[in-house]
């Protein structure tokens, strides 16, 4: 799980505005999920984070490659993938538990945020169903 920590971003420092971050992703990334689809990939995570006074919006273009298994003959291949999503991020001192798809609930105290999981998750669902 140490891996994942490149997954963070300092938001607290950021003055208000659009900043772009870059992720790579790897085989050592899905290897930090047991249970993952996806067991190998190659490709690039670029996020672009919108920072207003009480809000972040994000916006993820995921382009690169996964390591698939074919259904009929079990091989593996490397198969194309392309992915964009947006999420918003409101904060609030409030014991909130109710994120949604859309909607990341963070603390007001908080001064980062751990994208690993939404990358995980997006990779995940865009997997074709066969």
């Amino acid at each position: 799980m140490k891996h994942l920590k490149q997954y963070r971003i300092p938001f607290s420092g950021l003055n208000a505005g659009k900043h772009n971050f870059e992720f790579d992703i790897n085989k050592k990334f899905f290897d930090c999920y047991e249970h993952s689809i996806v067991k190998d990939g190659n490709l690039k995570a670029e996020v672009e984070l919108q920072k207003q006074e009480n809000l972040l919006i994000l916006h993820f273009d995921i382009q690169g490659e996964i390591q698939l298994t074919c259904d009929t003959c079990l091989k593996e291949f490397m198969s194309p993938i392309s992915i964009q999503e947006r999420i918003l991020v409101k904060f609030t001192d409030e014991d909130w538990t109710d994120n949604t798809e859309e909607v990341l609930i963070l603390s007001k105290s908080d001064h980062e945020l751990d994208i690993a999981e939404l990358l995980y998750e997006y990779i995940n669902l865009a997997v074709p169903i066969s």
